[in-house]
């Protein structure tokens, strides 16, 4: 099992400098000389003494591999310094390891990638009083081969569900032609131009036009439109992570817009914090909530709300939400929001 998982990859020096003798951040150690193929090179580099992989050539105690592979003498790694040989017992490794998962276990259907997919979507309250919407776009493409990318436009709808008779063109990234591929399928990216939504909004279609048949393809989230809600708003410029002076734990002020008229109340954020934990070197994710108070009122049918938190300096990197309570068990939210993100200098504008 230790030659087949160690047939590709390598041990970073920077994490792991007792292995490698060398703790630079661009240090990395491979296994053997085809790191990125799954083969028997680890096997009969070790045995014709070429091998560089450093859990053989580390010193007594940090060369895990060596002990492993010469612990029968090394008649196991032998027989998987042949190729066929090599292939089939990290094959049936493979296969014991996959089923594991009981017989009677059913699997769903394969999942596919959604054909359309808004991501990053920001509502922003400026401080002129109208509301104002960035993302993305992805769109996947019909198959694997790169065709010409489609044209993209957002219709959407306002807080009463009007769609509003305005197309909003979207724009390819220009980073790698706006294209992104992946196993067979190809991806284009397009970004929303900050879109001024004069009477809010409640969702959005997306339009999909080939551009060298000129058909047009609308979709609707299965019926529902892709849903953005503008009862409370997530603002980053009146935000702010702000370290003291000298260092230490950085103080996390987060403001939020909330929708006036609407009964709603307990405006408060949530945030992820890093919390050590015994006999484990994955820290144990613990959501602490802060509760936010009126900053002030707008003319605007808006009032702001912010809260502050000390985060341990460990999880200065980390995601909040800001939501409020609606009436009948409703729960709004502006959520996943990263902490490194927030504020332009590290310090929270005035709106």
């Amino acid at each position: 099992m230790t030659a087949c998982g160690h047939t590709i990859g390598g041990v970073h020096g920077q994490f792991f400098p007792e292995v490698t003798g060398n703790s630079s951040g661009s240090n990395f150690a491979h296994f053997d000389t085809t790191a990125a193929i799954f083969d028997n090179k680890v096997a009969t580099e070790y045995l014709d003494g070429t091998t560089k992989n450093p859990l053989v050539t580390a010193p007594a105690g940090n060369n895990s591999d060596f002990a492993i592979f010469s612990s029968d003498g090394n008649s196991t790694i032998k027989a998987m310094s042949e190729p066929p040989t090599f292939l089939s017992t990290c094959g049936s490794i493979l296969q014991r390891m996959i089923d594991t998962v009981p017989s009677t276990v059913k699997l769903s259907d394969p999942i596919t990638p959604m054909k359309v997919k808004p991501t990053l979507l920001q509502l922003q309250l400026l401080s002129s009083g109208q509301l104002q919407l960035d993302g993305n776009i992805r769109v996947r493409s019909e198959d694997s081969g790169l065709g010409p990318q489609p044209t993209v436009k957002l219709m959407y709808a306002d807080r009463t569900g009007k769609i509003n008779s305005t197309r909003i063109d979207t724009t390819p990234y220009t980073q790698q032609g706006g294209t992104g591929s992946g196993f067979e399928a190809v991806f284009w990216f397009y970004q929303i131009p900050s879109v001024i939504l004069p009477n809010g909004i409640s969702h959005f279609n997306v339009s999909v036009t080939n551009t060298t048949t000129g058909h047009e393809t609308i979709y609707d989230n299965n019926g529902n439109g892709y849903p953005v809600q503008d009862n409370i708003i997530f603002q980053s410029p009146q935000s702010c992570l702000v370290f003291p002076n000298g260092g230490g734990d950085p103080n996390l002020t987060l403001t939020a817009a909330v929708r006036d008229g609407m009964n709603l109340t307990n405006t408060s954020f949530n945030v992820v914090v890093k919390t050590p934990r015994a006999n484990a070197v994955v820290p144990e994710l613990v959501v602490k909530t802060a509760p936010m108070k009126l900053l002030r009122s707008t003319s605007f049918g808006y009032s702001l709300y912010s809260a502050s938190y000390t985060l341990p300096v460990n999880s200065q990197s980390t995601t909040a939400d800001v939501w409020v309570d609606g009436p009948g068990g409703v729960k709004y939210e502006d959520a996943f929001k990263g902490t490194d993100a927030v504020g332009g200098d590290h310090k929270c504008q005035e709106f």
